[in-house]
């Protein structure tokens, strides 16, 4: 990634381009009289991986969400609560991925994506990142990616504080 990030926001153009030259297998198109970008492709953690279908939505000001189409995690996870994920309908095959803390949880009012930021560079590989930890998850039951996470009882809201990285398991309740 770039260390001397721009001081203005990238365009959808200049963010198309990165994700077609990053990312040439995904479908990446400019939609709603040019003011959103869409991206969907496929996504293997590791070479030995299954794939997974993504789909990267990005409307500035709004922060880019991103969303696992298929497989249905919810069916590969047997019905436990997935960690680093934002809540949706218990009939929603698609599950939103929280890759970053946003800046009105994060306890400094730090942004850790700005749209100076590449998504191809930052959000797609941390949806990588991200499918590599939740496989690790789904053997071990215990989430080593590090990070905030949810409350059980809150859907989707976030601990002020940020748990020590690889000591959250998703049998341990918040005491």
């Amino acid at each position: 990634m770039n260390v001397f990030r721009p001081h203005r926001r990238l365009t959808l153009a200049e963010q198309y381009h990165g994700l077609r030259a990053h990312f040439p297998d995904g479908k990446c198109t400019i939609t709603g009289k040019n003011k959103k970008l869409v991206w969907e492709g496929m996504l293997k953690p590791v070479p030995f991986s299954r794939g997974y279908k993504i789909r990267l939505e990005y409307a500035p000001p709004s922060a880019p969400r991103c969303f696992v189409v298929s497989p249905d995690l919810k069916k590969l996870s047997d019905g436990k609560k997935i960690p680093h994920t934002y809540a949706s309908l218990a009939s929603s095959k698609i599950t939103q991925l929280c890759l970053y803390l946003p800046r009105e949880r994060h306890p400094d009012k730090h942004a850790e994506w700005v749209p100076q930021y590449q998504l191809s560079e930052t959000i797609l590989p941390w949806a990588s990142l991200w499918l590599f930890y939740f496989e690790q998850w789904l053997h071990s039951g215990i989430w080593e990616g590090g990070g905030a996470h949810p409350n059980d009882d809150d859907d989707g809201i976030y601990y002020e504080k940020i748990p020590r990285q690889g000591t959250y398991s998703r049998d341990r309740r918040k005491p």
